[in-house]
């Protein structure tokens, strides 16, 4: 009886332990990285490199400015949204991204995906024909 109460109690030290260790138990799907990049985009730019896989993305330091980099792809007055997305393949994964700024519109987005562990990473983002991050 004692090595089930035991037991029983691990378990539960080991549950709490990993909620509040992981951000998700089984890692960030597709949608989610794509999401929390039209997110960073919107909020805060210093984080947005962070969705990149930092071992295959060639720009990967290259990114870290948002002033060199996102201000110049993705105005920062302006806010994106994203539609139509099709996860279906990692190596292509496609969508839509749509600006409050009726210039900038609605551009194609192809975006490459790697894994790292249990996370999807962007690894390439060709936006509108543009290999822009690669």
């Amino acid at each position: 009886m004692r090595i089930k109460n035991a037991l029983f109690i691990l378990i539960i030290i080991l549950m709490v332990v990993l909620s509040f260790e992981s951000c998700s138990l089984f890692g960030t799907k597709i949608d989610e990285r794509i999401d929390a990049f039209i997110s960073d985009l919107n909020s805060d730019r210093n984080n947005v490199y962070t969705n990149f896989h930092p071992d295959k993305t060639a720009d990967y330091n290259a990114i870290k400015d948002p002033t060199l980099t996102w201000d110049i792809w993705f105005p920062a007055a302006e806010t994106y949204s994203l539609s139509n997305l099709d996860d279906g393949d990692s190596d292509s994964v496609t969508a839509t991204i749509t600006s409050t700024d009726v210039g900038w519109g609605s551009k194609s987005a192809i975006f490459r995906m790697a894994k790292d562990g249990f996370d999807w990473m962007i690894e390439e983002l060709t936006l509108a024909g543009t290999k822009i991050v690669q």
